[in-house]
Order: C-alpha cells, then structure tokens, then sequence
C-alpha cells in the first residue's frame, strides 16, 4: 500500500472540500472529534490504530455521506478494507453513545445535536 491520498490535515485547509465529503463544518468536526474521544478507549490490547481519531471519523462521514465502500475508503486512507468497516462501526458506536455535548453556545449545541441525530439515523441505515 501506498500513502494515504485524503486526511483531516489535507482536508481542512480547503473547508469547501471538508464540507462536501463530510457534510459538516470544521468547528462542528473538532466538536465531534473531542466527544468520540471522551468514548473510545484508546488503552485497549492489540494493535494500535494507525489512524488517529480525526481520520477515523473522517472515513465514517465519507462512508454515510458520500456511500463509499470499504474498498474505496481503504484506498483513501492506505489501510486494509476490513479496517475501513471496523472503524465504520465503531465510530457508529461511539456517535450513537453521544448524548449532550458540552458546548459553551446554544447555537453550535443545537447544531451538534441535530448532527448527531442524523448521524445516528444514516449509521443505523447502514448496518
């Protein structure tokens, strides 16, 4: 495998391209990124992830927004296709634990909050 063609780091410094993959903002993905965390244990046995959280959630939203499959996606990011839909589901996982962000605006939280409805409604789409 080669090097990964997309990234968070690619990704974010052409907000339009972020948006179109992801169909969230950048402040609305960082939101996200930092409640996943709160979730996932990252102490667990095993291999680590050669992903980072921000990449990880990256290939859930292109999976649910633009329907790539796991081949695609694998290509993407230079990782196996079962990696792809491991890292799918557990994403999903931690999305659907989501309950109340703490966000310091009503605005951004009602944002969240929708994104995460609908976040949760696609995932369970999917499985």
């Amino acid at each position: 495998m080669g090097n990964k063609i997309i990234s968070v780091n690619l990704l974010k410094q052409e907000p339009d391209k972020f948006r179109q993959y992801t169909n969230v903002g950048f402040a609305e993905f960082q939101v996200l990124v930092m409640e996943i965390e709160k979730i996932i244990d990252n102490k667990k046995k095993g291999r680590p992830s050669k992903l980072d959280i921000e990449n990880q959630l990256l290939i859930f939203l292109m999976f649910i927004n633009m329907g790539l499959t796991y081949e695609m996606l694998g290509k993407y990011f230079d990782i196996h296709p079962s990696n792809a839909n491991r890292i799918v589901s557990k994403i999903g996982k931690a999305i659907q634990n989501i309950r109340n962000p703490d966000i310091s605006t009503k605005r951004v939280t009602n944002n969240i909050n929708e994104l995460i409805e609908e976040l949760i409604w696609k995932s369970s789409v999917f499985k």
